[in-house]
Formats: structure tokens, sequence, C-alpha cells
């Protein structure tokens, strides 16, 4: 019996362990290939980053911000802003987060400005509501 729960303990442990190197084995080939300027396989590494750690909000976030950031380095601002989009409409980030981000482009955040203002506080509620932070009666009250 001893040797099942120790087996079954180590398996579980193991498990946890693959799992956690997966994303830093993506990550890292993501910033390998995003320092050679391949950006489509660095967007590629990423998105498998970003589905390890879809549960862990602040590094969801940063990855988002990190496939944005190859989107207009190869010169896709459109999918770019999607991807900051996506950042607070699945992540939570704000206004705040994106400012102070040292991932994103400075120059293409003030570009791209009035498109985040215009579309940030409906993509946050749908963030609100999706993540049961507010309740719908509140988003009722706010709506009015």
């Amino acid at each position: 019996m001893k040797k099942l729960l120790l087996f079954v303990a180590l398996f579980l442990f193991a498990s946890t362990n693959l799992f956690a190197n997966e994303y830093l084995q993506n990550y890292e080939m993501a910033l390998k290939y995003k320092k050679e300027a391949d950006y489509p396989n660095a967007i590629k590494y990423l998105l498998k980053a970003l589905k390890e750690k879809e549960e862990d909000l602040e590094v969801a976030q940063n990855l988002c911000f990190e496939i944005s950031e190859c989107f207009r380095s190869k010169g896709d601002e459109k999918s770019a802003l999607k991807f900051i989009n996506a950042a607070v409409r699945n992540y939570g980030a704000t206004l705040e987060d994106i400012a102070a981000s040292t991932i994103l482009n400075k120059d293409f955040l003030r570009t791209a400005d009035a498109s985040i203002d215009a579309d940030f506080y409906d993509l946050h509620r749908i963030y609100l509501l999706k993540s049961k932070k507010i309740e719908r009666k509140e988003y009722a009250k706010l709506m009015q």
C-alpha cells in the first residue's frame, strides 16, 4: 500500500513538473524566435505558452502583450491591437497595465491609444462578467 501511495505521489509530482517545464520550453523557444525576428514562430510558441498559463492572469496578460508586440514588429498592427484587447477582455488588464508594460512599444501605444480607450470599458465589463467579479444586477446599473 505504501508503495502504491508513493508511486501515485511521484506520478503527480512528475506530471506537475512536466507541465511547468512545457510552459518554460515554449516561452524560451518564443523568445529565441523573437530575438531572431522570426515572428510567426515566436507567436506560435507564445500561444502555446499562453494555453499553459491561462489561469495566471498576470502571466497571461504579459504573454498577450508579447504576442501583440510580435504582430506589431511584423507590421500587423490590427492583430497587435486584438491581443491587447484580449489581455483586457480575457485576463483583466487595465489601462495602467497597458501603459506600464515594458513589453509593448510606446510609439505604437501612442498611435493606438484612441482605439484602446474606445474599446477598453466594454472589454473590461466583459471580463468582469465572465470572471464573476461583478454581478449582473450591478452591471445593469452601470448600463443605465
